[in-house]
């Protein structure tokens, strides 16, 4: 029974390699946004143009959206093939409130394969285009020459005496010593004592 589980496990794992390899690997658009480029600013009649390999092109639309509402789609051109220089529309963004807004172009290539590109737009033809905030210049002293920020001082490093470590209650102390051997004589020699005594009184019995 057991050989039989592998024998099946093993056939899975084959079929699930099988499969995977014969999946053809996701194909890249043949035709892509030109111009504008994806998060950029527009104003004004922006001219829509497509670049790749435009004569596969069969069938393609443009639509727009509100970047707030990507599910609502508005048709801008609907045509069939594509010009040589890969003019798709000129989007008037005027008749639109400023605000970010994305476009799609969806096409079939002669092939019939159908592909879908999208990107996002900023229209700004009433408020300013966001620029990135420049670096402050630094102030100019006298005679116009620019000041050099003052270095920075180096702080000082005042030593601070080490702490002493308090005394090791287990150390010896050197004076003791004498005493300790001394005590420790004593000791062996009472010792010594007692197993004599011992011995004589087990001698008298």
């Amino acid at each position: 029974m057991k050989r039989k589980r592998e024998r099946w496990g093993w056939l899975l794992f084959l079929g699930l390699w099988w499969l995977v390899a014969w999946i053809p690997p996701a194909q890249k658009p043949p035709v892509v946004f030109d111009q504008p480029q994806d998060n950029q600013a527009v104003q004004g009649r922006v001219a829509v143009r497509l670049a790749g390999r435009l004569e596969v092109v069969r069938d393609i639309t443009l639509d727009f959206a509100y970047a707030d509402a990507p599910d609502a789609w508005f048709p801008l051109a609907r045509r069939r093939g594509l010009p040589a220089d890969g003019l798709l529309a000129s989007w008037d963004t005027t008749t639109l409130t400023d605000g970010d807004y994305l476009l799609r172009v969806a096409y079939t290539t002669q092939d019939g394969e159908h592909f879908v590109v999208q990107i996002r737009v900023r229209v700004r033809n009433y408020t300013p285009v966001e620029t990135p905030t420049p670096t402050p210049a630094p102030p100019e002293g006298a005679g116009g020459a620019k000041r050099h920020p003052s270095p920075t001082p180096t702080p000082t490093v005042t030593p601070v005496p080490p702490t002493p470590l308090p005394p090791n209650p287990a150390a010896l102390d050197a004076t003791a010593l004498p005493r300790i051997w001394l005590q420790g004589a004593l000791g062996a020699a009472l010792a010594l004592l007692g197993v004599a005594w011992y011995g004589f009184i087990r001698r008298q019995r």
